[in-house]
């Protein structure tokens, strides 16, 4: 199992930053690899939402069956992805700083590799995520603080 924790400082107040956390449309312009969202049930952003979200992963293509598992309003969101291959818990945790006007955001990953090929090369997909989330989370601080403006 991989379990992964960044943090990012944003320039904006949470309710800024949940807005666009939870926003399907965005989550192309942040996410690396992020190709596509399609809802199946629920809204997006709410608490019960399931999704279907298409993400290019070392060359190929993986749908994953998304569930929004909580959905605090702006103080948590996480979700559970399941593909055939893995299944990934993502937690987003808001914290108000600077009075209210800035947001510690913390994302934390736990990845659980089903097939035998995945667990063998295990390192080297914790050092993918492990370089590829922090990259993420900095291009939501810029996505949200270019919108806040």
């Amino acid at each position: 199992m991989i379990n992964l924790q960044h943090t990012v400082l944003i320039t904006a107040r949470p309710t800024d930053v949940w807005r666009v956390l939870t926003d399907p449309d965005l989550l192309s312009s942040w996410i690396s690899g992020f190709q596509s969202y399609r809802s199946v049930s629920g809204v997006a952003g709410e608490a019960n939402a399931h999704s279907l979200q298409t993400i290019l992963q070392g060359g190929r293509e993986m749908t994953f069956e998304q569930y929004t598992t909580v959905a605090e309003r702006p103080v948590a969101f996480e979700n559970h992805l399941h593909h055939k291959s893995m299944s990934l818990e993502v937690r987003y945790d808001l914290r108000p700083v600077a009075e209210g006007e800035a947001t510690e955001l913390t994302a934390t990953q736990q990845v659980r590799l089903k097939s035998f090929m995945l667990k063998a090369v295990e390192g080297l997909i914790r050092q993918q995520i492990d370089k590829t989330m922090p990259a993420d989370l900095k291009r939501l601080a810029a996505l949200v603080e270019s919108q806040d403006r």
